[in-house]
């Protein structure tokens, strides 16, 4: 399994870099974990049961319940955390050509959202002495003028996967902001959240980057003519209650060809992206088999917005955000591969902790 080195930020080559050939996985630790305790349910489970068989065998009949209580402990939990796995999900739902070109219209069409946080904490003394902690979330969505898309192409059915019936297609998501001046627009409503609950004692403002409807996994067919034998989610429910649900993932990761694609959304609250000559020469589609579908309604403005020209005190304020702002390289519009570069982290103040 490779577990390719895919950083947004650092400077690429462009001669050699091609977005669907990388591969993503999550954190390299967290998938180890997931695997051996898949596996050590599995071995518990089938040792279990063939020890309570052995003893079924040789003695005609069992004493003691102690096995069957062993081998029913396992069993649940190895249902459950079958019936919650990846492969269960994608399995539930195989996605042909018609069903990908949906999904990602779906997601180069969806607006992206900046939710923001505030968390606040009073303490309290009780009359015995103890002290209790009450405290409240507030959820406030941050408004913006525009955004645009800026995903790229996504390559499916090259030669590289040809061999393959199935992609399991792993999608990631990042939000950016375009100019200085939204990043100086994003911290400045966080102070005036802070401003408000400021006679608390205890407060937190946290913002979270949303693309509601948003699934991290898909299975897709490329060559539905051959579509292999026992791949389905009736198959897969047998082989978890026989139990070899362990050896039928094998099976369906061999027939299958991993891929990540990542969703790029760029948003601005002070201009309007989509009248943007350098994101409009951007290409957002899908190259299914040779064939470019280009989506179109891949951006747009709010119109309850109220745009302001900002003033010069704001843009001087805003100039040390500068560095933050991804430049994107189009220089390869055709092959729709547009590379952020000499980026930081497109988001400042993630999480602020204030105590008064």
């Amino acid at each position: 399994m490779n577990i390719p080195n895919d950083e947004m930020y650092q400077l690429i080559d462009l001669e050699t870099y091609d977005p669907n050939k990388v591969i993503i996985y999550e954190n390299k630790k967290c998938c180890c974990c997931k695997i051996l305790i898949n596996w050590f349910l599995q071995i518990m489970v089938s040792l279990s049961l063939s020890i309570m068989i052995i003893i079924i065998i040789i003695t005609k009949k069992m004493e003691s319940p102690i096995p069957f209580i062993i081998f029913m402990f396992f069993y649940i939990i190895y249902i459950i955390v079958n019936l919650c796995s990846e492969t269960a999900k994608i399995l539930k739902e195989i996605q042909f050509n018609e069903g990908i070109e949906k999904i990602l219209n779906d997601l180069f069409s969806q607006p992206p959202k900046i939710n923001i946080y505030i968390n606040c904490f009073d303490l309290k003394i009780n009359n015995n002495g103890t002290s209790d902690s009450i405290s409240y979330r507030k959820n406030v969505d941050f408004a913006y003028y525009s955004w645009k898309d800026v995903s790229g192409i996504l390559k499916l059915g090259n030669n590289e996967n040809k061999k393959y019936p199935f992609i399991k297609l792993y999608l990631d998501y990042d939000i950016y902001y375009a100019d200085s001046m939204s990043i100086y627009d994003l911290n400045r409503f966080k102070d005036k959240l802070k401003e408000i609950n400021k006679d608390k004692k205890f407060f937190s403002v946290t913002d979270n980057k949303i693309i509601p409807n948003f699934n991290k996994i898909q299975l897709i067919c490329i060559d539905p003519l051959n579509f292999p034998c026992f791949v389905s989610i009736k198959y897969f429910y047998l082989f978890t209650f026989i139990p070899f649900s362990e050896f039928y993932k094998l099976y369906i990761n061999i027939l299958c060809y991993n891929q990540t694609f990542k969703i790029r959304k760029v948003i601005s609250t002070r201009k309007d992206l989509n009248n943007d000559e350098k994101y409009n020469l951007m290409t957002t589609g899908l190259n299914y088999n040779g064939e470019l579908i280009k989506y179109e309604n891949t951006g747009n403005t709010n119109s309850n917005y109220e745009l302001k020209e900002p003033t010069k005190e704001e843009l001087d304020k805003s100039m040390e955000y500068n560095n933050l702002i991804p430049n994107f390289n189009i220089n390869n519009v055709d092959e729709g591969i547009y590379i952020v570069k000499d980026v930081d982290t497109p988001l400042i103040n993630n999480n602020t902790n204030t105590n008064s």
